[in-house]
């Protein structure tokens, strides 16, 4: 008796130590929807999501601004010295003019007239003007935000396919948490029966009725019922730890479970899936297919942003500053200038050419990508139809398979402790009956599963940008 104890005390504690806490005034929707807001508010990868959201409205912003003027000021202050001046010898040129006119020359007035040294650059020079230019005609400027405008959406598109598949993650993270749990229990009550089994077997080898190859068989079987539950507790210890990941959480943070009632469980069986207009206005409304619609428009808006450039630019020039020697406003030093400035690129290698026609190529690169996607998410969610009808059915055979491995159970023990079956007829009836009891916890988690994957396939939680909603309300 001190044995069974033993056994059956060990699973339990360490379900506690594997970081796993029981919930019984909630039901599991309800525990799921609060696990859910917790991950969408804190994972990781929504995180990186938000930074490049965000980081594609600061582009956003920078493609508006450029329709606004620039307001430049600059100044520049220089110093020459050398090889800037040019002498004039005025005398030289002078006495062929008098000559010329008839005039007498006084060779001591032509040599009195010194030559001038004329200065080309000043040796102290400054120039500082604001300079205020606004674009008056500029298609790629238009182009350029209009594109920048369309990768935000398709980026937000992102971030909702990102959020769904989060909440479709944590979903199916849980029912594998719970599952690992239910198999502790089924692996416990294997550990009861394997460690009676092993009793019984010991008093019947000492009424002589077995031999001590049954005695054997017995413990083996009791030995390994006992790793196998060991193992399951592992298996939980390894599922909180990827749940809490989900949820950016430590590791040791325990899980809190509370059984599905009957209502909840008949969530799984229903059919969440059921579009209005078919599966193609299904498919089209998904966020993947949005996100790749808006970057195909963000790929035709690049295309005329590369053509915008055949086409001349106008803008506006209004320029005003002070030049000079020296630092100083007067009227000898002030400056205005008002301009109109055209921008033609005539030439330039055919670089701008292939530039459009790598435009060209992406769009139909895209084109194709919009197709194959178009048609995987068709099949997703006609793959993910057919694997939860299996999965139902899964879930009644189950059940019936292991009603009878539980009466052939109970069957060849009774014919055991008579002395009419064989220890090893007793540890293969009890594998069978307790491969029956995992297999209906693997099959009815694995409808929860698949019920969240349907839900993911067929869009039925929205944008998943808000509190999300578990219940028949949002079916």
């Amino acid at each position: 008796m001190g044995m069974r104890l033993h056994v059956f005390v060990i699973p339990i504690v360490l379900i506690h130590s594997a970081g796993v806490s029981d919930v019984r005034a909630e039901g599991m929707m309800q525990v799921l929807d609060g696990y859910v807001r917790t991950g969408l508010k804190c994972n990781l990868g929504l995180r990186q999501e938000a930074a490049e959201h965000e980081s594609a409205e600061a582009s956003v912003n920078e493609a508006r601004a450029k329709f606004f003027p620039t307001v430049n000021l600059s100044s520049r202050y220089t110093r020459a010295a050398g090889g800037r001046s040019v002498t004039i010898p005025v005398g030289d040129f002078m006495s062929p003019l008098f000559n010329s006119l008839g005039l007498p020359v006084n060779p001591e007035t032509v040599s009195s007239l010194n030559a001038t040294n004329v200065t080309i650059v000043p040796t102290r020079d400054q120039e500082t003007k604001l300079q205020l230019m606004q674009p008056l005609f500029a298609p790629e400027i238009y182009e350029n935000y209009r594109m920048n405008v369309l990768l935000l959406k398709s980026k937000t598109a992102g971030s909702t396919v990102s959020r769904r598949a989060l909440i479709r993650d944590i979903r199916c993270a849980y029912f594998t948490c719970l599952q690992a749990r239910e198999a502790i229990v089924v692996r416990s009550a294997a550990c009861l029966r394997s460690e009676r089994q092993l009793l019984t077997a010991r008093k019947l080898f000492d009424a002589g009725v077995i031999t001590r190859t049954g005695v054997l068989a017995a413990e083996a079987a009791a030995s390994r019922s006992r790793t196998d539950s060991l193992k399951s507790v592992a298996d939980l210890d390894d599922a909180c730890r990827a749940f809490n990941i989900l949820l950016n959480r430590s590791p040791a943070v325990p899980v809190a479970f509370a059984a599905a009632d009957s209502g909840e469980s008949m969530l799984f069986t229903e059919d969440t899936a059921t579009a209005p207009y078919g599966d193609s206005a299904l498919i089209e409304s998904r966020p993947e297919m949005v996100q790749l619609g808006y970057a195909d428009a963000a790929l035709r808006a690049y295309e005329r942003v590369e053509r915008s450039a055949f086409v001349p630019k106008i803008a506006a020039a209004l320029e005003g500053g002070i030049v000079g020697e020296q630092f100083a406003v007067n009227d000898k030093t002030r400056f205005y200038t008002a301009s109109l400035l055209l921008q033609w690129e005539l030439f330039s290698g055919f670089g701008r050419r292939n530039k459009v026609y790598k435009a060209k190529c992406a769009l139909e690169s895209m084109d194709a990508k919009i197709e194959e996607t178009r048609a995987m998410l068709l099949l997703q969610l006609h793959q993910v139809r057919s694997d939860r009808m299996v999965a139902a059915r899964r879930c009644s055979d189950s059940e019936l398979q292991r009603l009878a491995a539980e009466k052939n159970y109970e069957e060849v023990t009774r014919r055991f402790e008579q002395g009419a079956a064989t220890a090893q007829d007793v540890v293969e009836a009890q594998e069978l009956f307790t491969g029956a009891e995992a297999a209906v916890s693997v099959a009815r988690y694995e409808l929860c599963r698949q019920w969240a994957l349907l839900r993911f396939a067929a869009g039925s939680d929205g944008d998943g940008s808000g509190t999300v909603a578990l219940g028949k309300g949002n079916e």
